[in-house]
C-alpha cells in the first residue's frame, strides 16, 4: 500500500490559494510503467478542496486532480456549485481506486481524521513542520 500525502499551501503564511506548491504537479504522472509494458500503474488521489467563501471542506477522490478541481470550480458537480469558487488544501496519493475510495470514506465518516488534517493544516500555515 502507498500512500502519500500533501498539505497544499506555503509556509510563509500566505493563503494556499495563492501559494505555488514546491513540488511537481503530480497529475501528468498519474499513469507510468514500464517503456513495451502492458501493465501500467495508475495512481488515485483522495483530496480535500476548501471553499473559498465558506470555508466548507469537499471531499472527494480521483484520477486527475487538475480536472477535477476545474469541474468543482466551474460549477459541474453538484454537491459543491453552492459553494464555489474552491482551492485545493490537501492530497493523497493511493495506490488502486479501491484504497483512494476508502480512505475518502474514513475521512468523511471520522472527525478524528479530519481534525488531525486540521491540525496538520494549521500547522503548516503557521509555518510549524
Amino acid at each position: 500500500m502507498l500512500r502519500s500525502s500533501r498539505i497544499l499551501g506555503s509556509s510563509n503564511g500566505s493563503p494556499a490559494s495563492q501559494a505555488e506548491p514546491d513540488w511537481p504537479d503530480p497529475a501528468p504522472a498519474t499513469s507510468f510503467g514500464w517503456p513495451g509494458s502492458r501493465r501500467q500503474l495508475t495512481m488515485y488521489f483522495v483530496y480535500i478542496l476548501e471553499s473559498i467563501s465558506t470555508g466548507r471542506w469537499y471531499i472527494g477522490s480521483t484520477q486527475n486532480l487538475d480536472s477535477r478541481l476545474v469541474m468543482h470550480n466551474t460549477g459541474r458537480v453538484r454537491s459543491s456549485k453552492p459553494y464555489l469558487l474552491y482551492k485545493m488544501v490537501y492530497t493523497e496519493m493511493c495506490e488502486t481506486r479501491g484504497e483512494a475510495m476508502q480512505r475518502e470514506q474514513a475521512i468523511k465518516r471520522s472527525g478524528a481524521i479530519r481534525k488531525g488534517i486540521k491540525n496538520e493544516l494549521k500547522r503548516k500555515q503557521s509555518g510549524i513542520v
